[in-house]
């Protein structure tokens, strides 16, 4: 089988795309600056010396892209690429570890937590809001933090003290639809990629999967929700509706999958359920990415269902 570069030697149907985030990590600009040929030696030595090529085929996200090699054996790879050096950096939470508690992760986030916008700047983002209403926000973000440290030794103990040990879920940082590898022929999931950044969390920050995201409903303006608190938005209701949808299937596969005449563990499907814990989640991604919103009025809420006692961290 001859080799070719071309992408008319190989038929594949893949959510190939190219869109750019950063013009400074452009696909263009490292498929320039990447040594193809060394990476396809690299890779032929990772296969008994069989000779590949790199194809067109190519796509991205935000900090990768990815482009096909074929072996002369017929054996396609996908190379991923950082489009920029610090890719890999970025995805660290930054907070040391690992720790035997999930408390003890709550007070090392809060030791190194920081919003990455001044207070001008927040100013800034909200002009033409009232200036109460920028108040608040710049007031609710400059005590997130404290607030946060004095009631996270409550947090695992809501439901179980035990919770507080462990043992903890894995997560996937970027669970998307093009993070999903899906067999074409009868939707069987091949497998999950882009683990870069995966860790162990505190089930109290477990948090559906990106696809299903939605701000709290006391984050933002309450003008964009009725009386009983449901959104106004019709795609915001769907989504709802959807994140109930999935809850449902996490439970079911959560009965299937236990053991025969033992317990279900219905950890997972409480923890999408617990509005308060999806909220924290919400919050702390937010915080960190620099989101404006009303954290007060979130951790308002979370305090009032937390057990009483309990020393702030």
């Amino acid at each position: 089988m001859s080799l070719s570069n071309t992408s008319s030697t190989v038929s594949v149907s893949l959510n190939w795309k190219e869109q750019e985030y950063d013009h400074t990590a452009s696909v263009d600009n490292t498929m320039r600056q990447t040594d193809w040929p060394a990476l396809c030696r690299l890779a032929a030595s990772l296969r008994d010396d069989v000779p590949c090529v790199p194809l067109d085929h190519a796509t991205n996200g935000l900090n990768n892209m990815a482009r096909l090699l074929q072996f002369e054996d017929g054996v396609l790879w996908v190379a991923r690429v950082a489009l920029r050096r610090s890719a890999a950096d970025m995805a660290k939470l930054r907070i040391g570890g690992p720790f035997d508690t999930a408390t003890a992760f709550f007070a090392a986030w809060a030791d190194n937590a920081r919003f990455p916008r001044s207070p001008d700047n927040i100013v800034d983002l909200m002009r033409g809001a009232p200036d109460t209403q920028a108040k608040q926000i710049v007031r609710a973000v400059d005590t997130f933090v404290s607030r946060f440290r004095a009631i996270a030794p409550r947090l695992a103990r809501r439901h179980d003290r035990n919770r507080d040990r462990g043992p903890f879920p894995l997560c996937h940082p970027d669970f998307l639809h093009s993070n999903i590898v899906v067999d074409d022929a009868n939707f069987d999931v091949l497998g999950i990629i882009d683990w870069e950044g995966a860790c162990t969390l505190p089930w109290e920050l477990v948090r559906f999967p990106r696809f299903l995201n939605a701000m709290p409903r006391r984050f933002g303006p309450s003008d964009g929700y009725d009386v009983d608190g449901q959104p106004h938005d019709t795609d915001e209701q769907q989504r709802w509706r959807e994140r109930r949808a999935y809850v449902q299937t996490v439970a079911a596969l959560e009965a299937r999958e236990a053991p025969e005449r033992g317990p279900v563990d219905r950890s997972l499907s409480a923890c999408l359920a617990d509005e308060h814990a999806q909220n924290l989640s919400y919050a702390i991604d937010a915080f960190e990415g620099g989101k404006v919103g009303v954290y007060d009025q979130l951790l308002d809420d979370l305090e009032e269902a937390l057990p009483p006692g309990g020393e702030s961290l």
